[in-house]
C-alpha cells in the first residue's frame, strides 16, 4: 500500500498516547485563559513547569480532536455562554491529571479551582470526540453536567441527554473486546476466512483500520490469509499490546508542505516517506491546524459562495422581470406618432371606426392605425397619447433600474470571483465584511465596548501576496477591499497597475520605485494578473496596465476606470 488511501487513525488508541503526553506536560498546570475561537472549540491556555501551553479541544463532526498546538486562534469580540461559564469555573484552576475513557475517544480533564466563595472544588472537562457525537461537558465533583458546548434534550435522543444539572452518565461503551482482554487470542484464533483485518475491526473496539493493518504487519500475518492459527493469534495479540504499551514513535506523512496523515507509532507497513516528531501532540498539532484550516476554510467558502449565489439570483431575476418591462416600452414612439396622425387627421375619421390608414407626413408613407369603436376619434387620439406618456414614464424609471442591477451583477461576479481567490480565512472574513457593507448580508461584525461610545469591531485585513521578479516587488490583491487598499493606499501614483482586460480579477501592482521597468517584469505582472482573475483557465489572455495615477475610484468597492493605458497578451502563470 502507498499510504493515499488511509485515513488519519484518530482512534482510542492515538488518543490514548495523546492523553498520556497531557497528563506529563498539563498536570499541576494553571488555566490563565479560556477562549473560543470558534463555535465548536474551545482553546485552554495552561502554564505548567514554566512553559505556557495552548491546549486545543475540537469538537467539529468532521474534525474532532484535542492536542497541544502552537497556532494562533482568534479571539472573537464577545465570548459565547458556554465560554464565558467555563472562565466562571475553571480560570485559575489548576489541573489535576488528565485521563482517557479505557480504549474510547473520551479523554477527562481533572481540574481543581476555586468558587464564588473561595472554596475548593474539583470538576471534569469531559471531551468527547465521537465525530458527530462529539461534545465538550463540565461536570461538577458530583458527577452533575454543570453545561455543555452542545445541549442534547430528549427531542434529540431519547437514549442520552447532555443538559445542565442532569447526572452525567459516559458514552454507551461498546461490547467489543480491548487489547488487554484474556480472550483476545481464543478470538482471533476463530476466525474462519475472509479478510483479518475486518474480522479483528468487528471484534475489537479503540482501532482505526490503519492501527490494524500496523498489527498484522509487525505480526508477520497477512490480512487475506485463510485461517489464523494459535501462534499466529499470540503474535498478533503481542502486536496489539505493543501499539498500546511501547514508547510512542509519532511520525506524519506530507503531500508536499501539507500533512496528509499522522500516527503515533511509526508504520511499516506504510509505503511512503513519513517525517518524525518529537510527540505524537506535535505530529497532530501539524497535521489538525492543515485540516482544520481546510475544514473550515470550505464550510465558509461554501457559506459566502451562497450568499453571493442568492444576491446573483435575486438581482438576474429582476433584470428579468424589468427588462421584459423595458420590452413593453419599445414602442412609445410608435404609440405617440399614431396619436398625432390621428389628431392631424380627424375630420377624416369615421364614428365607430376600427382601423384607419392615414399618410405619415414625417416619412411619406402610410401607416395603418387600430382604433377602439366604442371612443370617438378625439378619445382613440387621447388613448394613443396617453399610452405613450405612460411608457415614457416607465422608461424613466427602469433604465437606471436596469443599469443599476447590470452594475450589481457585475459587482457581485466580482466578489464570486474573490472568493475563488480567498485561500485563508481572514480573506474570507473580509469578503463577508464587505458583503455586509453593501448590504448584501447582516454584519457578523459584533460591536465591542468602549467608554462612553461602541465601535464596530472589523475583521483583519488579508494580505496581498508578494513575489518579486528581476528586483522588483509584484503585490497581488485578492478581494475587492485588498484590491483598494493595494491600488488607492498602498500603491505610489508611478506604480504600475495591471488587469485582466474585460474580466474580473485580482488588481496587480509593480512597485517601480522610480525606476524603468523592464520587458520581463512586465511580462510576469501580466501573467499573475491572468492567473489571478477569471481568464486562469484560458490560453493567452489580453491584460491592461497603466501608471497607478491614471486609476479613478468607483463607488463599488475593488471597481476603477483608468486611462492611458497599453495591453500585453500573457499565459496565465501563478506563483
Amino acid at each position: 500500500r502507498d499510504g493515499k488511501d488511509v485515513l488519519m487513525p484518530n482512534d482510542a488508541l492515538t488518543l490514548g498516547y495523546i492523553a498520556g503526553e497531557l497528563n506529563r506536560l498539563l498536570t499541576g498546570g494553571r488555566i490563565d485563559r479560556v477562549s473560543m475561537p470558534e463555535a465548536d472549540e474551545i482553546l485552554l491556555g495552561v502554564y505548567s513547569g514554566g512553559v505556557n501551553y495552548k491546549l486545543d479541544i475540537c469538537v467539529n463532526p468532521n474534525n474532532p480532536h484535542i492536542n497541544i498546538t502552537s497556532a494562533a486562534k482568534p479571539n472573537p469580540a464577545a465570548a459565547p455562554s458556554f465560554c464565558m461559564h467555563l472562565r466562571k469555573h475553571i480560570s485559575g484552576g489548576n489541573i489535576t491529571g488528565v485521563t482517557q475513557l479505557l480504549c474510547e475517544r473520551v479523554i477527562n480533564i481533572h481540574i481543581r479551582a476555586r468558587n464564588e466563595l473561595m472554596d475548593t472544588v474539583c470538576c471534569t472537562l469531559a471531551c468527547e470526540l465521537m465525530t458527530r457525537y462529539a461534545n465538550i461537558i463540565l461536570l461538577d465533583g458530583d458527577g452533575i453536567i454543570s453545561d455543555s458546548i452542545r445541549h442534547i434534550s430528549l427531542d434529540i435522543s431519547s437514549k442520552r441527554q447532555l443538559l445542565p444539572n442532569l447526572r452525567y452518565e459516559i458514552p454507551l461503551q461498546q461490547t467489543k473486546l480491548i487489547y488487554s482482554d484474556p480472550g483476545l487470542t481464543a478470538a482471533l484464533t476463530a476466525f474462519t476466512g475472509g479478510r483479518l483485518d475486518g474480522y479483528i475491526a468487528s471484534i475489537m473496539q479503540g482501532l482505526a483500520p490503519v492501527s490494524i493493518s500496523e498489527a498484522l504487519f509487525r505480526a508477520g500475518v497477512p490480512a487475506d490469509c485463510g485461517a489464523v492459527t494459535a501462534e499466529d493469534a499470540k503474535k498478533i495479540t503481542a502486536a496489539l499490546i505493543g501499539l498500546h504499551e511501547n514508547p510512542a514513535s509519532p511520525c506524519a506523512q506530507f503531500d508536499g508542505d501539507a500533512v496528509t496523515d499522522f500516527f503515533a507509532s511509526r508504520c511499516g507497513h506504510l509505503d511512503c516517506a513519513l517525517r518524525e516528531y518529537a510527540t505524537v501532540n506535535a505530529a497532530a498539532d501539524a497535521y489538525f491546524c492543515n485540516k482544520d484550516r481546510l475544514t473550515r476554510l470550505s464550510a465558509r467558502t461554501r457559506a459566502v459562495n451562497q450568499t453571493v449565489k442568492s444576491a446573483v439570483s435575486r438581482a438576474e431575476k429582476k433584470l428579468a422581470l424589468l427588462t421584459e418591462k423595458e420590452r413593453d416600452c419599445a414602442g412609445l414612439d410608435k404609440h405617440r406618432l399614431f396619436g398625432e396622425l390621428l389628431t392631424a387627421n380627424l375630420y377624416k375619421i369615421p364614428l365607430k371606426a376600427d382601423k384607419i390608414t392615414v399618410d405619415n407626413y414625417y416619412d411619406g408613407t402610410q401607416v395603418g392605425i387600430k382604433l377602439d369603436p366604442s371612443l370617438t376619434p378625439s378619445r382613440n387620439a387621447a388613448a394613443y397619447f396617453k399610452r405613450y406618456n405612460k411608457q415614457k414614464k416607465s422608461l424613466e424609471y427602469l433604465i437606471p433600474q436596469i443599469k443599476a442591477l447590470r452594475e450589481e451583477l457585475d459587482y457581485l461576479f466580482s466578489v464570486r470571483e474573490s472568493i475563488r481567490l480567498s485561500a485563508e480565512i481572514t480573506a474570507l472574513d473580509e469578503i463577508e465584511h464587505e458583503l455586509s457593507l453593501s448590504g448584501l448580508q447582516k454584519s457578523k461584525t459584533r460591536k465591542a465596548a468602549q467608554p462612553g461610545k461602541n465601535k464596530v469591531r472589523t475583521p483583519p485585513e488579508a494580505e496581498p501576496l508578494k513575489t518579486e521578479s528581476d528586483g522588483f516587488v509584484i503585490l497581488i490583491g485578492r478581494n475587492n477591499l485588498l484590491n483598494d487598499r493595494l491600488t488607492f493606499k498602498t500603491a505610489a501614483p508611478a506604480d504600475l497597475w495591471f488587469h485582466v482586460k474585460d474580466a474580473h480579477g485580482a488588481h496587480v501592482i509593480v512597485v517601480t520605485a522610480g525606476k524603468k521597468v523592464p520587458v520581463s517584469v512586465l511580462l510576469r505582472a501580466a501573467e499573475l494578473a491572468a492567473y489571478y482573475s477569471e481568464a486562469h483557465a484560458a490560453g493567452k489572455t489580453p491584460v491592461d496596465y497603466t501608471e497607478k495615477r491614471h486609476l479613478k475610484k468607483l463607488s463599488r468597492p475593488g471597481l476603477v476606470t483608468y486611462a492611458d493605458y497599453k495591453t500585453i497578451l500573457a499565459e496565465p502563470k501563478g506563483l
